[in-house]
């Protein structure tokens, strides 16, 4: 559900969304319990209620921090792989001045599929399908460089060096699909307990005295528009290739420009 939300809905719009609905249904709490219980305005349980709300609090504050540095750290990981990914592939464009043209030729547009492969499959490996096609160009490049008969030590070196350097770039792809697959979010249980702290918090608020109406729906209006965002700000961190904050392909569209200018 989590995945789905990043996915298809703008972020601004998943913003919105979460603020009206857990502030909205925060006021309505609110409404209620000021109605129904019309002596808690009075006030005299506002010391066990400020006790709470700081713990409670404090716990909140510390669990969002903590979850959020964790999956932000794994969007830095995925961020330096894909520069990896792209610096790779670049090197591979420049190295192939030292090939005879038809040779660098062949091997350019090989590469070429493959990046722009890599790229369509970007989407497609994030969302948990497959894209053979990538595979299939891959293999191309592949045998576009050992269909090379090396004319001198220069050629044989070059040859050597960019088939170690295609290694790096495939490795770099299975680590990015294994991470698309893997990094799927805060599991259940740590949601159940975000989730958990979110509402104790907006409960002590909504339970504090307050006797002026407007002052208690404000507070309880910020309060729980601070939640929403935090809880925002979790979804969006926990796919590092979906969403607004995820890491996105374009060390490899870098590649993909280079490649298709025509060789100096």
């Amino acid at each position: 559900m989590s995945h789905w939300l990043v996915s298809n809905v703008p972020s601004w719009l998943l913003l919105l969304g979460l603020v009206v609905v857990v502030a909205g249904g925060a006021l309505l709490l609110l409404f209620f319990v000021r109605h129904r219980f019309p002596q808690l305005e009075e006030g005299t349980h506002n010391d066990v209620t400020v006790f709470a709300f700081g713990f409670v609090g404090f716990m909140f504050a510390i669990l969002v921090t903590f979850v959020s540095n964790s999956l932000w750290g794994q969007i830095n990981d995925a961020d330096a792989k894909a520069r990896t990914e792209g610096a790779t592939g670049l090197q591979l464009a420049g190295d192939l001045t030292a090939f005879d043209k038809a040779d660098s030729d062949r091997i350019r547009q090989s590469l070429l599929e493959y990046e722009r492969a890599a790229i369509v499959e970007w989407p497609e490996a994030a969302s948990g399908r497959s894209f053979p096609e990538t595979d299939n160009a891959l293999a191309r490049v592949y045998g576009a460089y050992r269909d090379v008969r090396p004319r001198d030590d220069i050629q044989t070196k070059s040859r050597d060096t960019s088939l170690s350097n295609l290694d790096n770039i495939r490795q770099a792809r299975r680590e990015r699909l294994l991470e698309a697959h893997v990094d799927v979010g805060p599991p259940w249980s740590l949601w159940v307990v975000i989730l958990l702290t979110s509402g104790l918090v907006l409960g002590c608020t909504i339970l504090y005295g307050v006797k002026q109406p407007a002052m208690h729906y404000a507070m309880v209006a910020s309060v729980a528009t601070l939640v929403a965002t935090a809880v925002f700000l979790v979804l969006e961190l926990s796919f590092p290739f979906t969403g607004e904050m995820a890491t996105s392909p374009e060390p490899l569209r870098e590649v993909v420009q280079v490649l298709s200018q025509p060789p100096a």
